[in-house]
């Protein structure tokens, strides 16, 4: 079996993602179907993530599986573990907690994989107490019904972090559908802080249920900044 480690410089998946730091460099270790990458400020050797990963997962496994770990504002560590086609999110506030995010991650991603497909199911992973449980509905979002939209977004809170509320625009950006697109502008309505990150996010999306909110921020919108990101959105559409 081939064993890589090898440096490589890090890749933004999402724009709205830009303010959230990265190392210089990344430190990716590739075997079989696994795949660390960690971020170089974290210093955390791969070999060591890659065997907490093994230990919780319950050995090799036949499919491909992709963690990555970041630092984010403030010290902590953002992680993401995507298998099976499905990708779960969250956070840690303090970099050396890594192994406990690590754990929240893996349990998530079991939870998603029995819930995929089952909108009940889905819907009790999003009002769950239980954080690891909100992770994995949190991932599969964007497979839900309007119903299901409608609840969770009434059921956030108004000071949730922004880790988080990112975390919930990456799920809804990697899933198709006007719905998806709704919730977003949901979000940016809801949390102005956000507004530039989120507005960013709705650019991305495909469909007039997009094209209509940007055409709309860039008509009559407060800010300039936000008219001018919104009309070079539209300008830049195919």
């Amino acid at each position: 079996m081939r064993l890589q480690l090898h440096w490589a410089m890090p890749l933004l998946a999402l724009p709205f993602l830009a303010c959230s730091p990265v190392g210089e460099g990344t430190r990716t270790l590739q075997q079989g179907p696994v795949s660390i990458r960690v971020d170089a400020l974290l210093g955390i050797d791969p070999l060591d993530v890659k065997a907490e990963v093994l230990k919780r997962l319950g050995g090799q496994r036949d499919e491909p599986v992709r963690l990555t770990l970041d630092v984010q504002l403030g010290g902590g560590v953002r992680g993401s573990l995507a298998t099976t086609g499905i990708e779960v999110k969250s956070s840690a506030e303090r970099s050396d907690a890594w192994r406990g995010l690590l754990e929240e991650l893996v349990a998530a991603s079991t939870l998603a994989q029995r819930a995929r497909g089952d909108v009940k199911k889905i819907q009790e992973l999003l009002s769950s107490a239980a954080r690891e449980r909100r992770v994995a509905g949190i991932a599969l979002l964007g497979e839900a019904d309007a119903a299901t939209h409608k609840t969770f977004l009434q059921n956030l809170p108004r000071d949730l972090p922004p880790n988080r509320i990112r975390e919930i625009a990456a799920a809804l950006l990697s899933h198709d559908g006007e719905q998806n697109t709704l919730t977003l502008i949901a979000l940016s309505q809801r949390y102005p802080a956000l507004f530039d990150e989120l507005l960013g996010a709705v650019a991305e999306r495909e469909g007039q249920v997009a094209i209509a909110y940007l055409t709309a921020v860039s008509r009559g919108h407060e800010d300039e900044g936000a008219r001018a990101t919104a009309q070079a959105a539209l300008e830049t559409r195919p």
